[in-house]
């Protein structure tokens, strides 16, 4: 059995652990998405987010694996904000 952690997440046999140090605000999100800087984070729409790589692009977390969101940056921030308002997930 193999385990991947990063950053307080847990990969084992397809199921995802989550843990307190993951949860993040929206805002802090939102600042992590503008800074350019690696982070991994759940939204309050309980959407798992992620970017690995400084300045790369951000995934989310979707039928099992990470995928990159087909927004990213401002625009990403928007559908963020739209789906909160909205107060439902894609």
């Amino acid at each position: 059995m193999s385990v991947i952690v990063l950053q307080g997440f847990a990969r084992d046999t397809g199921r995802v652990f989550l843990t307190s140090d993951m949860i993040m605000t929206n805002q802090q999100i939102r600042t992590a998405i503008r800074s350019g800087w690696p982070f991994f984070g759940v939204t309050s729409q309980g959407q798992v987010m992620a970017r690995y790589v400084p300045f790369g692009p951000v995934f989310r977390w979707k039928r099992n694996q990470m995928i990159p969101t087909p927004l990213q940056g401002e625009d990403l921030l928007w559908w963020l904000q739209a789906n909160d308002e909205d107060g439902k997930e894609e």
